[in-house]
């Protein structure tokens, strides 16, 4: 059998050889995903704020929309279980799909490890290119590779 490797693009260093699923690591994003998103988008159109034509592109108009969106978005909590991978390379970034929702690659850190480990080693839910889960830490194996933009890694200590 072929290997496959899961592969994650990450902007902090996996100590101990641990990806912590974000349950395990409170924190706080900005909503991007809820109905109330979409209201404050009507009213930042109704209102001017925002402009929905005059761009050259569909994608010039969702960068700039997003960037201007984002000084009216509130923050929230996110506790996701899972971690996620793609499988045999990096996920393409929203943008091109047209939802720019996720950016991947402006990571300074990529993780490459073998699927068939993971088969064995930890809580796989499920396996799809470009959103292959697992469930809670994700436990390294010794094999893993781990990847650093050469600016980042300069400026370790």
């Amino acid at each position: 059998m072929r290997k496959i490797a899961i592969v994650r693009a990450i902007n902090y260093l996996p100590f101990g050889g641990v990806l912590k699923s974000l349950a395990d690591t409170p924190n706080l994003v900005i909503d991007r995903t809820t109905e109330f998103k979409r209201k404050i988008i009507d009213l930042l159109v109704s209102e001017g704020v925002l402009k929905l034509d005059g761009f050259r592109s569909r994608s010039e108009m969702i960068e700039e929309n997003n960037r201007v969106i984002v000084d009216y978005l509130p923050y929230s909590s996110n506790y996701n279980p899972v971690v996620l991978f793609s499988l045999n390379g990096l996920v393409p970034d929203d943008i091109e799909t047209g939802f720019a929702n996720n950016t991947f690659s402006n990571r300074d850190i990529v993780v490459i490890d073998d699927l068939n480990y993971h088969l064995d080693h930890s809580n796989v839910v499920s396996i799809v290119a470009t959103d292959t889960a697992i469930r809670g830490d994700v436990i390294l194996s010794d094999r893993a590779v781990i990847m650093i933009r050469k600016e980042r890694y300069d400026k370790l200590s």
